[in-house]
């Protein structure tokens, strides 16, 4: 599978991801791609059967990448590794929590309720999570809107 970039089919390639996993767990996937943004190469790389390589580097590393996942093993292209390793900003507990809620289908206002924090508290946690996942607000709809499809409540 190719990702050209972060605008390019990302919620396609995550939900196709995630439907994988539900029907064929242990089904191996290559991405070849031109994604460099660390927070979207992080939540491809949780999943435990992708394989990620970068298209600026050698065809070796293609190679490389086919050969481990026939054996059954994880690849990460050098210069995906360089981006993984680098200081990510991960998600706060807090904001995992709003996440949450969001994919669930609650509003910033239920949210604030049930959390017993104020709206603008939620309001910024969510700016907080579009900008370590480098997401505007479409973007964020979409991500939302994805996994809402594919794990409804």
């Amino acid at each position: 599978m190719e990702l050209y970039n972060e605008n390019e089919s990302l919620y396609d390639v995550l939900r196709y991801i995630l439907t994988i996993n539900d029907i064929w767990p242990k089904t191996p996937v290559i991405i070849f791609t031109d994604v460099t943004n660390a927070s979207i190469l992080a939540i491809l790389a949780k999943e435990q059967h992708v394989t990620l390589v970068a298209k600026s580097e050698p065809l070796e590393c293609l190679l490389e990448a086919i050969i481990a996942t026939g054996r059954g093993e994880i690849y990460r292209s050098p210069g995906i590794q360089a981006v993984l390793t680098s200081s990510i900003a991960p998600l706060s507990r807090s904001e995992w929590q709003i996440l949450a809620m969001m994919i669930t289908d609650a509003n910033p206002r239920r949210i604030a309720n049930v959390t017993h924090r104020s709206c603008k508290t939620v309001s910024s946690h969510k700016l907080n999570i579009m900008r370590k996942l480098s997401l505007n607000q479409a973007g964020f709809m979409r991500l939302i809107l994805a996994f809402r499809i594919q794990h409804p409540a």
